[in-house]
């Protein structure tokens, strides 16, 4: 029977990277902790709510908008990755009332492949109400000269409304008072 012997040289720099790791637990560890979202809502510009989803860990391109459920309103845009942990959408609320996006258990995954267990939702009230003023004077106040007043007027209330508006024109920006002013949404 015939045995072959080999032989090879470590160097001192391999010899000591194979006893740091085995001496730190033999190599890499595997990530099985399934990644979670957390959303809160806030208003945005035009009436629209801008809902930001923070991940706990990078979830790579795995989050987009068909992982999110709107209810009480429309998102005309896609998500919007901010950074690797952060995503942000627009949703314009379909009137008065809540907004709500909810994101359901397996819908995104983490970089080590782990599925989200949990589901996580935002609501934000919404009020699309608006609201009119009226004047219970039927004839122009005496502005002219007050505080900046240069000239005043009673019109016809805005459509919707419930009577006159007052039409003010000033200069200068100072502030004025004087009217009785009824708002009723």
């Amino acid at each position: 029977m015939n045995s072959f012997a080999k032989s090879f040289t470590l160097t001192a720099c391999a010899l000591a990277a194979s006893a740091l790791i085995t001496a730190c637990g033999g190599g890499a560890t595997t990530d099985t902790v399934p990644p979670t979202v957390a959303i809160t809502a806030a208003a945005d510009t035009g009436g629209a709510v801008k809902f930001t989803f923070t991940f706990s860990e990078d979830v790579g391109t795995s989050f987009d908008a068909a992982d999110v459920v709107i209810t009480g309103g429309t998102s005309a845009t896609s998500v919007t990755r901010v950074d690797a942990t952060h995503y942000t959408l627009l949703v314009t609320p379909s009137g008065s009332g809540a907004v709500t996006v909810n994101v359901a258990a397996a819908k995104f995954k983490d970089i080590a492949n782990n599925d989200n267990t949990a589901s996580a939702s935002s609501t934000f009230t919404t009020s699309t109400d608006t609201l009119l003023a009226s004047f219970d004077e039927t004839t122009a106040l005496a502005f002219v000269g007050f505080n900046g007043g240069e000239g005043s007027a009673v019109v016809a209330g805005p459509t919707g409304g419930s009577a006159n508006a007052a039409k003010v024109l000033r200069t200068g920006g100072d502030p004025w008072a004087g009217a009785k002013v009824t708002v009723s949404a």
